[in-house]
C-alpha cells in the first residue's frame, strides 16, 4: 500500500503542499540540500542550530520520499537509513533516535499490514533495521563527537585553568597590596605615635598611648604592660581585661612568661597556650579568672643602652587569626622597644630636671645662708606660688615657670653688698636704689643658665613691677607684666610680711591679707590677689605645701 493507494496524488498534494505541483521532485531537492547542508555543517563547524534544520530537511524529505514511492515497499527505502546515519555526524544522538523511532512508527502504520507484517520476512526487516542503524548511528555519533567533546572539555578545562591561575594571581597581587597598604599605614601611624611619645613627659600618657595602639593595631582584644620593679611585677595599664585579672597577671599566673622574656631579652609567641604542671592536668591561663588566652604575643620593653629589659607589652586572642605572625612580632617588638626608649628618657631627663632644680635651689639657698630671718622664704614663696597657679587653674608649663622663678627670685640679691642685705633697719633711699639693682642683676646670671627658659627669667627680673606701672625695673604696668612675675608679686609679699625681720615683727595673717587687699589694683592685680584671698584661708601649714619639682620628679 501507497501514499498514493490511501490519498490520490492530486489529492495528497493539494492537502499538503497545495502550492507544489511536482510534490516528489520538490521532496527530493530538499532532501539534496539537507544533505548538502549537513555535511557543509559538519565541515565547515555550522551552526548548532543551523545544523539541525538541514538534517530535519534530509530526514523528513527522506520519509516523504519513501512513503510517496511505496512506503515499506519503496526501492529508496534506504534513504532513510542514510539520513539516521548523516544526522548522527554532529550534535546530539538523541536526534536521530527520534527519528528512528518516528519513521519506523510511520511506514508500520501507513503499511497498513499490522500483525501481518510477521509473515512478511523482507517488511518485517526493513523495519527491525531501524533500530539497528539507530545503534550505528549511536556509535558513529559518539566515535566523531566524543573526541571533539574531549577536545573541548579540555580546552574548557585548560582555559578554566587559566582563569584560575590569573584570579589567584589577581588575588594574591590584591593581597600584596593591601598587606603594603596596611604596613604602611601601621608605619605611618607608628611615626605619628613616636612624635607624639617624642614630646611626652608623663608616664602615663606614655603607656596608654602604646597599649591601645598595641591593640587596635595588632587587632587583638586584649593588650597590657608591664613593668619589674625590684622583682614586683605591675600592670599600670590594661584593655580588654578587668582589675581582677589584672593583678593576677601581675602577680601570679604569667610572671613565670614575664621572666623568661625578661631573662632571654626575645619575644615570646604562645598559640593555645597551655601550661603543664608534674602530676596535675594542664591548666588553660586565666580560666581560674574567668578568661582564656587563646594566643598570646609578649615582647620586652627595654632602652636603647643594651640594659636587660625593666617590662614587658602583650597582645592576646588575636581577632580573625589563630596565631600571630611574624609581621604581629617584628611590629610590637618595635613598639616596644621605643615605649622602653621613651620612657627611659623620660626617667633620665627627670634626673637631669631634678639635679637642675637641686643646683638652682641650692644656688638660691646660698643667699638664704647670709641672713637667718630670711631663711625658708625661697622655699614658702614656692610652695604659695604652685598653690596659687593651681587656684588660677594654670596650666603646667606656666606652674613648671613659676616653681622656677619662684626658687630663683631673689638670686640677684647675690650681688648686693651685706651692710645693705643685712642691715638691721629700713633702708634709706640710696640703698634702696642699690637693692633695687637684685632685679636687673637676676637678668645677667640667669642668662647664663642655658637649660633656664628665658621666661622663667622674665619673670624673676619683673616680679617687683606693680599693677599701676610705678614698679622696677621697667616699670610695667598692668596686663604687660608677666603673669608668673604678677603671680610672685602676691605671694612673695605675703611671705615676707608675715615673717620676722630685722627691723619689724611679723604680721598677722589677717593683717597681711588686709594689706594685700589695700594694694588691690595698685601695686597687685585685683583678679590674682582675690584669688589668693578666696584660697590661702584653706592652708593650715604653709610649709605643709608640696614642692612642685619634688612631687614631679617623685
Amino acid at each position: 500500500m501507497t501514499l498514493h493507494t490511501l490519498f490520490p496524488a492530486s489529492a495528497m498534494q493539494n492537502y499538503l503542499f497545495p502550492t507544489l505541483p511536482y510534490f516528489l521532485t520538490v521532496m527530493w531537492g530538499l532532501f539534496a540540500a539537507g544533505i548538502l547542508g549537513n555535511l557543509l555543517g559538519y565541515w565547515k563547524d555550522m551552526n548548532l542550530k543551523l545544523w539541525y534544520f538541514c538534517s530535519f530537511l534530509m530526514c523528513a524529505s527522506s520519509l516523504l520520499i519513501v512513503l510517496d514511492t511505496g512506503g515499506i515497499d519503496s526501492s529508496y527505502f534506504l534513504l532513510i537509513y542514510l539520513a539516521l546515519i548523516l544526522s548522527s555526524l554532529k550534535g546530539s544522538v538523541w536526534f536521530s533516535l527520534t527519528f528512528c523511532i518516528l519513521s519506523s512508527m510511520t511506514v508500520y502504520i501507513f503499511s497498513g499490514r499490522w500483525l501481518a507484517i510477521f509473515t512478511e520476512i523482507a517488511s518485517l526487516t526493513k523495519i527491525l533495521l531501524f533500530p539497528f542503524f539507530a545503534v550505528v548511528s549511536f556509535f558513529v555519533n559518539n566515535a566523531i563527537n566524543k573526541p571533539v567533546e574531549d577536545t573541548e572539555k579540555k580546552q574548557n578545562e585548560r582555559v578554566e585553568e587559566a582563569y584560575a591561575i590569573a584570579r589567584n594571581q589577581v588575588q594574591q597581587k590584591e593581597e600584596r597590596e593591601l598587606q603594603f597598604f596596611d604596613r604602611n599605614r601601621k608605619l605611618y601611624s607608628l611615626l605619628q605615635l613616636f612624635q607624639k611619645l617624642s614630646v611626652e613627659n608623663s608616664r602615663q600618657v606614655i603607656e596608654d598611648g602604646v597599649v591601645y595602639f598595641a591593640r587596635e593595631e595588632i587587632k587583638s582584644q586584649i593588650s597590657f604592660i608591664a613593668f619589674n620593679t625590684d622583682g614586683r611585677w605591675e600592670t599600670p595599664k590594661f584593655l580588654g581585661i578587668n582589675e581582677i585579672v589584672a593583678n593576677t597577671i601581675s602577680k601570679k599566673i604569667q610572671a613565670g612568661i614575664f621572666n623568661k622574656v625578661i631573662k632571654n631579652d626575645e619575644p615570646l609567641n604562645y598559640t593555645a597556650t597551655h601550661y603543664h604542671t608534674q602530676g596535675k592536668p594542664e591548666v588553660k591561663p586565666f580560666d581560674s579568672v574567668g578568661i582564656s588566652l587563646h594566643n598570646i604575643l609578649v615582647v620586652p620593653v627595654k632602652d636603647a643602652t643594651g640594659r636587660p629589659p625593666f617590662g614587658i607589652l602583650a597582645v592576646s586572642n588575636k581577632l580573625m587569626a589563630d596565631k600571630y605572625d611574624r609581621d604581629d612580632i617584628d611590629y610590637l617588638t618595635l613598639l616596644g622597644t621605643q615605649a622602653g626608649i621613651t620612657i627611659s628618657n623620660m626617667n633620665l631627663y627627670k634626673k637631669l630636671e631634678r639635679s637642675y632644680y637641686e643646683t638652682i635651689l641650692a644656688l638660691a639657698q646660698s643667699i638664704e645662708a647670709k641672713d637667718l630671718y630670711t631663711k625658708g622664704h625661697v622655699s614658702r614663696v614656692e610652695q604659695l606660688s604652685v598653690y596659687l597657679c593651681k587656684c588660677l587653674n594654670a596650666d603646667q608649663n606656666l606652674t613648671d615657670l613659676v616653681a622656677k622663678a619662684a626658687i630663683l627670685h631673689d638670686v640677684g640679691k647675690i650681688s648686693i653688698p651685706d651692710h645693705i642685705l643685712l642691715k638691721p633697719a629700713p633702708l634709706n633711699d640710696e640703698e634702696f636704689e642699690i637693692m633695687k639693682t637684685h632685679t636687673v642683676n637676676a637678668r645677667d646670671i640667669l642668662n647664663n643658665i642655658t637649660s633656664l627658659p628665658a621666661e622663667a627669667t622674665n619673670i624673676v627680673v619683673h616680679h617687683h613691677e606693680r599693677y599701676d606701672g610705678k614698679g622696677y625695673p621697667d616699670h610695667l604696668r598692668g596686663a604687660a607684666i608677666p603673669l608668673g612675675a604678677q603671680i610672685i608679686g602676691v605671694t612673695d609679699a605675703y611671705d615676707s610680711m608675715t615673717t620676722d625681720r630685722p627691723y619689724r615683727r611679723a604680721l598677722t595673717r589677717e593683717e597681711a591679707l588686709k594689706r594685700l587687699e589695700e594694694g588691690s589694683g595698685t601695686q597687685f592685680s585685683p583678679y590674682i590677689v582675690d584669688k589668693f584671698i578666696d584660697n590661702i584661708g584653706k592652708v593650715k601649714d604653709i610649709e605643709a605645701l608640696p614642692h612642685y619639682f619634688e612631687d614631679k620628679y617623685s
